[in-house]
């Protein structure tokens, strides 16, 4: 990137640095969660699985990452740079033993765990990106992230390309992850802990957790997690688009990985570009946009069958939708919420992804079994995206160019306990602001006295 660019967005030599180390640990996290869809007809021969079987198999595996919560919540307690090293070490490890596994319950246990890390360490990654990138940047950081998520996927279908080739066994996928561990000990000294949790720490701004459960910010919780929630409910057919190329469109496993990454590149080329978008013009009209986008493509993918060149291009842009929604969408996590709970914020997020994720692949089990069809449970789950962009549009702030202690009400948010519970009768306004529908500042009596849009 040519240096009058970077300087617009207000990045020096430290904010890139931090990019580049959750820059790796973000390719390995796409390369993990990417090669258990990549592998799955594998997996499925291997351990002799029906679809359903197969499905309920990664239902175990999503539901297993849910306590990833609790530890996820204690980077408002103990710092984001340890919480994220002891990630980037567990999932590091049980990524690796997963090619160890001798049948279908051992590999869905390695897989648990591993998956657990993974949520945590992206959780606490993306709270870094926030409070540490100039307001103007946070976008384009978030997609920073996400391309080299994309990455990671496509490294793993590059690579499952030559190991077919070579007729190498699948587990040896799981192996090459395990160079990451000398990379986070080379790197772990020289990443510093965020600036805002430190100040936040030594103001004695560190808040309980239960306050996240009240207003005003049980508001934005309830909403970022049915989000999170609604969004997830697509996992089934994302886990399943291999085996529906090699199965339901008969493409063999290297012309299948082949077409995953053709799909895939414009998509790197995309997330930051999409995420720097979103800081000019709005987290709302570049989320839901491109998110509508991914629906309607998606839609084609698994129900036009009018050969590769056609499946290529629709899951190309379905690829892209949902990859710059994404992280557009994930930046209300830490936009709206002060730094004593942000990363608590991202831990319930990321646990109700998980619990859509789950209730993705419980929908399907019966959906298959009574269509047998991948095309028509596809549709049906379609639906939660959908709700997803209408709280979008409908309910979300625009928080772009913004710092994060005016979108997130920081000066209000450790009083708010005290303020509730010792308020005058007379009614007297707090002193802090909580962002509106349109992103403007509202004040603290506002949010809490139900005179806002989102009153309690």
């Amino acid at each position: 990137m040519s240096e009058p660019a970077a300087s617009r967005r207000g990045l020096d030599r430290q904010h890139w640095f931090l990019l580049a180390v959750l820059g790796v640990a973000s390719f390995f996290d796409g390369y993990d969660a990417g090669l258990l869809a990549i592998i799955l007809p594998q997996i499925k021969r291997e351990f002799l699985l029906s679809n359903a079987q197969a499905t309920t198999m990664l239902a175990v595996i999503f539901f297993g990452a849910i306590p990833a919560l609790f530890l996820s919540r204690r980077a408002d307690v103990v710092g984001r740079r340890k919480i994220l090293f002891l990630s980037i070490v567990g999932y590091t490890i049980f990524t690796g033993a997963t090619a160890l596994s001798p049948n279908v319950w051992v590999f869905a246990t390695f897989q648990i765990i591993a998956r657990f890390f993974i949520l945590v360490e992206a959780a606490v990654a993306h709270v870094m990106v926030a409070e540490e990138l100039p307001a103007r940047s946070r976008g384009f950081g978030f997609g920073f992230l996400a391309m080299l998520v994309g990455l990671g996927t496509g490294t793993a279908a590059g690579m499952n390309i030559l190991f077919d080739a070579f007729s190498l066994d699948w587990r040896w996928l799981y192996v090459v992850g395990l160079p990451l561990l000398v990379v986070v000990t080379i790197l772990r000294r020289a990443l510093p802990e965020s600036k805002r949790f430190e100040s936040a720490k030594s103001d004695g701004r560190l808040a309980k957790w239960s306050l996240i459960l009240r207003p005003p910010h049980r508001h934005w919780l309830i909403l970022v997690a049915a989000v999170a929630f609604s969004a997830a409910l697509i996992q089934q057919p994302v886990e399943f688009a291999v085996t529906f190329l090699e199965e339901d469109r008969g493409l063999g496993t290297s012309l299948t990985s082949l077409l995953l990454l053709v799909a895939g590149l414009p998509t790197l080329i995309l997330m930051p570009i999409g995420g720097a978008l979103s800081d000019r013009i709005g987290r709302r009209a570049v989320g839901a946009t491109t998110a509508g986008l991914a629906v309607v493509c998606g839609t084609l993918f698994y129900t036009v069958d009018a050969g590769v060149a056609v499946l290529t291009i629709t899951l190309g842009f379905t690829m892209a939708g949902f990859a710059v929604a994404q992280p557009t969408i994930s930046a209300y996590n830490a936009e709206l919420f002060p730094t004593s709970l942000r990363s608590q914020a991202g831990a319930w997020t990321t646990m109700a992804r998980s619990v859509g994720q789950v209730a993705s692949f419980v929908l399907a089990i019966p959906l298959l079994a009574l269509t047998d069809s991948l095309s028509t449970t596809t549709l049906v789950l379609l639906i939660g995206p959908v709700v997803m962009i209408v709280l979008i549009v409908a309910f979300f702030p625009d928080t772009h160019g913004r710092e994060l202690e005016d979108t997130s009400g920081e000066d209000m948010s450790i009083t708010t306990v005290a303020t509730v519970h010792q308020a005058p009768a007379h009614g007297t306004s707090h002193d802090g602001h909580h962002p509106g529908r349109d992103g403007s500042a509202v004040s603290g009596a506002e949010t809490l006295g139900g005179t806002g849009n989102h009153s309690e």
